[in-house]
């Protein structure tokens, strides 16, 4: 026993050093993109390390069932650890090279020249795509012989996130599981009527050598909060953070820290799901958190603090730029054992939350749940960025477009003669489909070039996924050309441009909404590519929905909007966008008054 235990507490370490050699080794060439193996060599290497080991573990057939089932808790949760740091690497290699800054294009339009980074497209798709180009969203300065397809590398990265936690849990399944149950089955037919499960975390005080240290398991309900403070932006939103405990509350000096087990004092264990500020705000999440047994007996309980998402910019693109900060601290008092039992977290500024903690018996499960939670983390990240570049410059060029529908200073005298003698108003004049459709040719040719990269590097269902983000962020540009977000403290058009003249929104003309009306209708009809792409349900997303909205009661007065505003339901996180028209109109008052008492709830 000695033995399998001072190999058991080498495993971090020692994975931790394959880790790197393996990222190290790695091309990152798909295995075998024909077979849908789109996955490098560094998941191969990492997974065939893991195998082993569980060969190896169960090869030993130990005796004692109970000493078996912890030795393979600990192998499986030792492993998972190391390999979370190798998710955190990719991830981080992926975010870098979709940000790469050596390749940029330049936008001309007013004299003021505005840098987007590049990092999406072929040379032989752009310099095509110049020919049609208007000139003034031509691509001015890229060399063909500097390009590098970072699309392609950060697709492989994705793939080996999304891959590594699959071929994990199919490896303990296959290797593990079979045993454990056969163990689990034996107890129970050795003994009439069936024994209460064992508490497989308990320790022998007789002989400290026969047992190795154990991790307990919790699934945490993170449920609702109580008398939350309101900041300012109103657009926040609050996340629940799990971290290992610093020192025992039992201790005349709770600011102490010590050495807990394997994971450092602070180290975070979870998170709950991003929600919107409220006074009483409900998260309704489930954060599976592993925490060592020995830990969690002097501690008597783990830290829990309420950390802030605070927007701090528009960028150029038309996203929200956020940042993190600890809001309040309090303290979870958890103990081995516990089950099926709610607490209440008592914040330092008076905030509480209702936290439900339910033991998983099984250690195994625990630990691959939450390890497949960290895979997601890290996916959704890579995901965002990825999008992010999809849409580089396509508020840019969209806005560059409908200047076409936009009434110049030329047109307006000739409106008004027009209005005068012959009773004809070219505003009201049709925008028509096909010639929109002409004018977006160039766009949506060169997102579909990427695309076409996205479908030929990734799995059907992971490209899938990626495309249903890139449609969300499709509509966050469209809906950030004509109204605000109710985060922005000046209505600013150019917001997040730096070195740009900052000037204040206006209100589109209808010619210009009408083309944004087809631009939208063009788009969807492309994302769902006669049926192949994403069915024409799944693309009528809330947001959607909303911007919809937006279009369909662009020109209606306020005291209209109000009206409208004050039939749908309260509390229904859709009526915002109502409140970004207002905004947009002048009503800032009026909409931060409902945005208090929104959050009030």
């Amino acid at each position: 026993m000695p033995f399998v235990s001072n190999y058991l507490g080498t495993i971090v370490t020692k994975v931790q050093t394959w880790v790197v050699r393996a990222i190290e080794l790695d091309k990152f060439i798909p295995e075998s993109p024909e077979n849908d193996l789109f996955y490098s060599s560094s998941v191969v290497d990492l997974v065939t390390s893991f195998r082993q080991q569980c060969e190896f573990i169960v090869s030993l057939n130990w005796p004692n069932e109970t000493q078996r089932l912890s030795i393979y808790n600990r192998l499986v949760e030792h492993n998972l650890f190391a390999l979370e740091n190798y998710l955190k690497i990719i991830a981080e290699r992926a975010i870098s090279e979709l940000n790469e800054p050596s390749k940029t294009y330049n936008i001309v339009k007013k004299g003021i020249q505005k840098k987007y980074t590049l990092g999406l497209q072929t040379w032989k798709k752009i310099e095509k795509l110049n020919n049609f180009a208007p000139k003034d969203i031509r691509i001015t300065n890229l060399a063909s012989n500097s390009f590098k397809n970072i699309f392609y590398s950060s697709c492989i990265l994705l793939a080996n996130i999304l891959s590594l936690p699959f071929l994990i849990r199919q490896i303990i399944t296959e290797s593990i599981l079979p045993f454990t149950q056969q163990s689990s089955s034996k107890q129970q037919s050795d003994q009439s009527p069936p024994p209460l499960p064992p508490k497989k975390y308990q320790i022998s005080r007789q002989n400290s050598t026969t047992h190795l240290p154990t991790s307990s398991c919790f699934s945490l309900q993170i449920q609702r909060g109580r008398v939350f403070p309101i900041v300012y932006p109103h657009t926040t939103e609050y996340t629940i953070q799990i971290t290992n405990p610093r020192s025992s509350r039992t201790t005349s000096d709770p600011t102490v820290s010590t050495s807990w087990g394997m994971l450092p004092p602070g180290t975070e264990l979870g998170r709950s799901i991003n929600v919107a500020q409220r006074t009483n705000p409900i998260w309704d999440d489930v954060v599976p958190v592993v925490v060592d047994t020995g830990v969690l007996r002097q501690a008597k309980g783990l830290d829990v603090a309420v950390m802030c998402v605070v927007p701090i910019a528009v960028s150029a693109d038309g996203f929200l730029k956020t940042r993190e900060y600890v809001l309040t601290k309090g303290w979870l008092e958890v103990e081995p054992g516990q089950r099926n039992e709610v607490h209440e977290v008592v914040f330092a500024n008076g905030a509480r939350v209702a936290i439900g903690v339910i033991e998983i018996l099984d250690g195994i499960a625990g630990s691959i749940g939450k390890f497949e939670r960290v895979a997601r983390r890290f996916r959704d990240r890579v995901v965002d960025v990825m999008v992010e570049k999809f849409c580089v410059d396509l508020r840019e060029r969209i806005k560059l477009l409908s200047q076409k529908y936009k009434t110049t200073a030329k047109e307006k005298t000739g409106k008004i003669l027009s209005k005068m003698f012959l009773n004809n108003d070219p505003e009201l004049e049709p925008v028509t489909l096909e010639e929109v459709q002409t004018d977006l040719t160039p766009i949506l040719d060169f997102v579909d070039v990427n695309l076409s990269a996205l479908m030929d590097n990734l799995s059907a269902d992971t490209a899938f996924d990626v495309a249903k983000s890139l449609w969300d962020a499709v509509l966050i540009v469209l809906e950030s050309l004509v109204v605000p977000t109710l985060s922005d403290e000046v209505l600013s058009e150019n917001a997040g441009m730096v070195g740009v003249e900052q000037k204040e929104k206006k209100a589109w003309k209808k010619r210009r909404i009408a083309f944004l009306e087809n631009v939208l209708l063009l788009l969807r009809g492309y994302f769902n590519s006669e049926g192949d792409g994403i069915p024409h349900e799944e693309l009528k997303t809330l947001r959607y929905l909303a911007f919809k909205e937006i279009l369909n009661n662009y020109f209606k007065t306020p005291v209209e909007l109000m009206g409208i505003f004050k039939t749908l339901e309260k509390g229904d996180k859709s009526r915002e966008w109502v409140l970004k028209i207002l905004k947009l109109r002048g009503e800032r008052k009026f909409v931060n008054y409902e945005l208090k008492l929104l959050q009030s709830q």
